[in-house]
Formats: structure tokens, sequence, C-alpha cells
């Protein structure tokens, strides 16, 4: 089943602010983007018919957290086949309406369950809203300047980027361009800057002066204000969904599988106390619950829970274009009263016998991912308008 249009490809222009990461794959004629289509495609057609339009759909669907989440079933489901193992998709658990994502017929068959972290709704809505206007300025073209720019806001309306684009240009049409052979960077240069404040929105532009005629208008863009980084909160927010789904009277153990592709990287030491709560000495020296400054997905103040949850996998920045490079942890209960060892080779179990632990050698499963080592090699052959 074809997953991509079939035609001709010869937009090489980078991906827009305002295009989607399935969009942009569907267009691209860059040579560098073809072996990914491909890898997609096999990946979609190794799973059984009836199941491959609904993943094209989510893959399609219009939002790139709908299509990660794809990305990270079919990553999931590729790993877990070309480790040798049988794998039932969507099956039925007894005394529920609900379908976990896999069974997986291992020694020990365990069910499955694939989430990503994703960003919460107005986050997506005001990115949404910004990357409309990004798009209308990547679209245009200046002679001898280009702007760095910085949101310190973003409103709840949409804005009218063409206003906004006009006024950059009346604006840069006032200002005195360095004169030639200065370098005005490296002799005390101070940009204008302008700003920009309209129902709700706060924009800063600085004018850098280049020495190139139809320069892209924007070049540098980034936030303005420097924002506390919580992933704790969106692991724990998949956590605790995914494991209160299906009951805790379930007649395989569930393995979570989260895909944490956040904005600031998620590490480790976040990882760990989301899971087995705060303490200073680390999970492994903890003898008295009591003593955890915060509570964590197996271990609480008041004891272990989740047994039915013995394991727990999480996928940190892995996307299509670094699977050589990445492997996901893999982490489980150290509940005394769990006594089970579930065989799953494909992501690498972190040591939390000591309070920090180091990230485990990735050493990915590429066979079982159909690709080699030199997986995206090379730098994509953007033409550049």
């Amino acid at each position: 089943m074809d997953v991509f249009t079939v035609r001709e490809r010869t937009d090489r222009s980078p991906c827009r602010a305002d295009e989607t990461s399935f969009d942009f794959l569907d267009r691209t004629g860059s040579q560098f983007f073809s072996p990914v289509r491909d890898l997609v495609h096999r990946w979609v057609n190794a799973l059984p018919v009836d199941d491959q339009p609904g993943v094209i759909g989510n893959l399609s669907k219009g939002d790139n957290h709908s299509f990660e989440s794809a990305f990270w079933e079919l990553y999931l489901h590729q790993l877990v086949k070309g480790s040798g193992f049988d794998v039932d998709i969507h099956p039925e658990v007894p005394g529920s309406t609900k379908h976990p994502d896999f069974l997986v017929r291992a020694p020990q068959p365990f069910y499955l369950e694939a989430v990503s972290v994703g960003t919460n709704r107005e986050r997506v809505r005001s990115d949404r809203r910004l990357h409309d206007v990004e798009a209308v300025l990547d679209k245009t073209r200046v002679d001898g300047w280009t702007l760095s720019f910085n949101w310190e806001r973003i409103g709840l309306q949409p804005l009218k980027a063409t206003r906004l684009r006009d006024e950059l240009l009346a604006w840069l049409g006032t200002l005195d361009h360095p004169a030639e052979g200065d370098d005005a960077l490296t002799q005390g240069f101070v940009p204008p800057s302008y700003s920009f404040d309209h129902e709700g929105w706060s924009l800063e532009f600085k004018a850098l002066p280049v020495r190139s005629n139809q320069a892209p208008l924007v070049a540098i863009r980034g936030a303005g204000r420097a924002v506390g980084v919580d992933n704790k909160t969106g692991l724990r927010r998949v956590l605790d969904a995914k494991t209160r789904r299906y009951g805790d009277d379930l007649p395989c153990p569930l393995v979570t599988a989260v895909l944490s592709n956040t904005e600031f990287p998620t590490r480790l030491y976040e990882v760990q106390p989301t899971l087995y709560g705060q303490h200073w000495l680390g999970p492994a020296r903890v003898t008295d619950s009591a003593e955890l400054s915060s509570d964590g997905h197996w271990r609480t103040k008041r004891g272990w829970r989740r047994s039915h949850n013995p394991y727990v996998v999480v996928g940190c920045n892995i996307n299509l274009y670094n699977l050589h490079l990445k492997e996901p942890w893999l982490w489980r209960t150290l509940d005394p009263s769990v006594r089970l060892d579930l065989d799953i080779p494909w992501a690498a179990a972190v040591d939390v016998e000591v309070a920090e632990p180091d990230p485990p050698t990735a050493d990915p499963s590429l066979s079982a991912l159909g690709i080699t080592d030199a997986w995206c090699a090379g730098e994509p052959d953007f033409e550049v308008r």
C-alpha cells in the first residue's frame, strides 16, 4: 500500500515553517530523503494489510504529533518483529473493550503499549499560529539585510502576517546600510531593532547587514525569554494514563513504551525519579519509601505499586533520521514481589544501582530496522530560493 504520493519530485527547498513532517517528506525532491520515504513504506507494508490504512492516516493526519506517534508504533513493531518475535496487533484483553497496541509473543508474552509524550494542546495551537507567521516571512527576500527574530509572547488570535511583513520591509527601507568594506559586525555595530506589539503578540526584530542581494528576510530566530524545562510532567501524565487504561488484572504483563521527543532533550536524571520517586541515594539504595521526597510511577511514599506494568521503555529524541545512533532505554520495577524477566533485547537496560547512572551505550538493532550504520549519511541537497 502506498504511503506517499507516487509522482516525480522536483522541489528541493527546505522544510517550511508551516509544513508538517509528512507533507515535507511527501513534497521534497532532495535525494537525501528518498531512502527515508522508502523505509517508512517498507515498515508500513510489514504490517497486516488491514492495519495499514489506519497507520497511514495517522502519518498523514496533518499534525506532527500524530506523525510522531505513528512513527513510534512502526519503529517498535519493526524492532520486535526484527528481533524474531511474533506480534499480534490490537489484541483482545479479557474484561476490557480497549486494545493495547501489541501482544509480543516472547517466551513470556507481554502487552506493549506505545505512547508519545507530545505537547499540550494550547502550545500546539500557539506554535501553529507562530509557524503561520514564519511561513509568510520566510517567503520574503530583501537586499542587503537579514533579520534576527525573537518572540516574547504569541497572541491568542492569528496575526495578519502580511501586515507585519510590510511593516518590516518599510522599516528596513529607512535604515542606512554600513559603507562598503566595513566589517559592521566586528566594529561595534549595534543592530537596529524593531518591536511589534499587537493584540497580545510581542515580537522583536534586529537588522543585520549582509553583502548579498535577495537574502532571506529572517535568518535567525528563537524564543525571546528563557523558559523552565519540565520533562517529568509529560512523562508522568502518559505513564499514569496508560497504566490505568486496561486495569491491573491482566493475563500478561504490560510494558509501556514512551517516546519523549521534547524541545529540550529528556535526560536520565529526569526519567529515573519519575519512575522510582525522588531520593538522593538513588532507587536501588532506598530502604524506607517514606523517605522519598516525591512519588514515582512504581514507588511512592506508601510503597510499591503497579506491578502489572513492570517494565517501561523510554525513547528520547529518536526520529527517522538518527535511527542508527539511538536505542531506547529499558527500565524495570525494583519491587521485590515482582519476579519476572521479559525478553526485550532491542532496548538498553539502565543501571539503577547508582544514584546518577550514565546513559547506556547505544547499540541499535540496525538489521531489525532494515538499515545500516551509514543511514542518512551526508547532507540534504537543498536548493534555497
